[in-house]
């Protein structure tokens, strides 16, 4: 699967790009993202080291069995997999990139896109320069496995006790009790893990993100849009079966069951809007809590709100779908 971008979408790329050059190369100065307060946001970070791996060893089981019902498939075909090779996404990335570079001085608002599209690029640091340029292999095969699939759930504590999204167990969350792998033991064992991934996220001055009781320290950060990642250091998968015989090591994950699942990027929000007033805070500072730490993203910066829309309609203000069937196989 792994790919260049399209010649179409480099000519677009670079169409934009040379009158931006030509106007702005002597006007900016370069700041790294992992440095740039403007473009923080809470989560797992690309300097904490943790590897997506790409979507050829997934395929090896996952594909090639029966295209009627075979996820590898689908997947192959759907917008995940060219998330990054849509030419009018890079179009948008290239405006996105001057825009920052009118606004703030740097382009380093285009790293908000990429996060998105390609979470093995971004989460292996590449994404800076926020032009692509250090996009590899199967970085473009955009959204793919371990993308979703090793996402653990920032607000584990309130979901595992119900407080979240509810304690019906056999009614919404599908828990009969009726396999040999009883889902709330396995829930018990995720659970577990995740208290120890959220461990190791920090704030952008360098604190503890999570409290003594699991808890974001910020009690305003109800909600982690935008391409927020919370992502596992560890080898196992995420998904909603806690029976699933698989040949990797697996978690049963509510989050992959959970509406607020898809929250992690369908409701985009600009983080540079939000933190303007903290342009050129350090990292590490032990004192600062930028806004995108403290509020909910859905609050600031309005770019799409996919999810906030769904959340107010009658499919997710009462009792019905979840969301994710809709758009199910993947």
């Amino acid at each position: 699967m792994s790919a260049s971008l399209p010649t179409r979408a480099l000519w677009v790329v670079a169409a934009l790009a040379v009158p931006l050059c030509a106007a702005t190369a002597s006007a900016w100065t370069a700041l790294g993202v992992a440095d740039d307060p403007l473009v923080r946001l809470p989560g797992t970070q690309p300097a904490d080291g943790v590897v997506l791996e790409g979507p050829g060893q997934c395929m090896n089981c996952h594909d090639n069995y029966d295209p009627n019902v075979d996820v590898g498939f689908h997947w192959r075909g759907s917008m995940m997999a060219q998330a990054l090779r849509d030419p009018l996404f890079w179009a948008s990335v290239t405006v996105a990139a001057q825009d920052s570079i009118w606004a703030v001085g740097r382009p380093n608002a285009a790293d908000l896109c990429l996060r998105c599209h390609t979470p093995e690029g971004w989460l292996g640091g590449r994404s800076d320069p926020s032009n692509g340029s250090g996009f590899t292999g199967s970085d473009h095969d955009g959204v793919s496995c371990a993308g979703c699939h090793k996402l653990y759930d920032p607000f584990f504590e309130d979901t595992y006790t119900g407080v979240r999204e509810g304690s019906d167990w056999v009614g919404y969350w599908d828990e009969s009790g009726a396999s040999s792998t009883p889902s709330a033991a396995a829930a018990l064992t995720t659970w577990t893990a995740d208290g120890i991934e959220a461990s190791t996220v920090e704030f952008f001055n360098g604190n503890g993100f999570y409290d003594g009781s699991n808890q974001p320290v910020s009690p305003g950060w109800t909600d982690h849009g935008g391409g927020q990642y919370f992502a596992s250091s560890t080898a196992e998968r995420r998904a909603s079966f806690a029976d699933a015989n698989a040949n990797h090591g697996q978690l049963y994950s509510r989050h992959h069951k959970s509406r607020y699942f898809c929250a992690s990027c369908h409701d985009v929000s600009n983080a540079v809007l939000a933190n303007l007033a903290f342009d050129g805070t350090t990292p590490n500072d032990g004192t600062t809590v930028l806004p995108t730490e403290s509020q909910p993203a859905y609050s600031y910066g309005h770019i799409e709100r996919t999810f906030s829309e769904f959340m107010l309609s009658d499919y997710g203000s009462g009792p019905g779908a979840a969301g994710r069937g809709v758009f199910d196989p993947i």
